[in-house]
């Protein structure tokens, strides 16, 4: 989902208008193109399409108010806390 969107908004980023207006792939469509999405939770799927929704418009509500926010970014598996027993 995240990958679908860097490449329209790197394609589109001039042209707010069509960036507006692209459609975007529902939950459905990605179950249909990738098997092993089937698997998860609908809500699962619906939650996280949710919560990239609000890193978005907290990146773009952030560039109209001249905060620094960061552009929504994969996780990161790197400096994972050590548990130490």
């Amino acid at each position: 989902m995240l990958g679908e969107r860097n490449t329209v908004y790197q394609q589109l980023k001039e042209d707010s208008e069509a960036l507006k207006e692209y459609k975007y792939k529902t939950e459905k469509e990605y179950k249909q193109e990738f098997e092993f999405m089937k698997e998860v939770d609908s809500k699962a799927l619906q939650s996280t399409t949710r919560h990239l929704l609000g890193a978005f418009q907290n990146f773009f509500k952030g560039l109209k108010e001249a905060r620094r926010v960061g552009y929504p970014k994969f996780k990161s598996k790197k400096n994972k806390q050590i548990k130490y027993w």
